[in-house]
């Protein structure tokens, strides 16, 4: 069993102070929901600490903050009061993560990427693959192929083996 003490001052989590003292020195299970996105987060910063920059800290601060935010308005129901901001960056952390645990899953491998679109309300196919090209840098069914091993995609120009 393993534990992450956080250390975030008060001021840069955008919640009541009246609101977080409620959870002050409260430990909850971190394998599921928003608790497990921020635990995987967090598990993954410290594997890859060698590879980070002192340039990157202030950035993943700010999501570590957003996801930490996200995870105490979820426990005390006060979601509503997050700016906007700080809940779009744990969405798209949640997302993310949501993507990595099921992308190998072989039930929807066979399904096409904007069948799987269209089933979570992306409708615009054009759309879609513009927000998924700009958020992973690369196509959706390459992406796919990338993290399933397929070594190459017929009319690709880049080479997609895994890595």
């Amino acid at each position: 069993m393993s534990s992450f003490v956080l250390h975030i001052p008060r001021a840069l989590l955008p919640l009541p102070d009246r609101t977080l003292q409620r959870l002050t020195a409260v430990p909850f299970p971190a394998r599921q929901g928003m608790a497990g996105v921020l635990s995987r987060w967090l598990n993954d910063l410290n594997a890859r600490a060698h590879e980070l920059t002192p340039a990157d800290v202030p950035t993943l601060a700010s999501i570590t903050t957003d996801l930490l935010a996200s995870l105490l308005g979820r426990l005390l129901h006060t979601e509503n009061l997050l700016p906007p901001e700080a809940r779009r960056r744990a969405l798209q952390a949640q997302i993310r993560d949501f993507i990595r645990e099921h992308l190998a899953d072989p039930a929807p491998r066979t399904r096409a990427v904007q069948a799987i679109a269209t089933r979570w309300g992306l409708t615009d196919a054009a759309h879609f693959s513009r927000l998924f090209r700009a958020t992973f840098g690369m196509p959706p069914r390459h992406y796919r192929h990338q993290a399933i091993g397929v070594n190459a995609l017929p009319g690709s120009t880049g080479d997609t083996r895994k890595r």
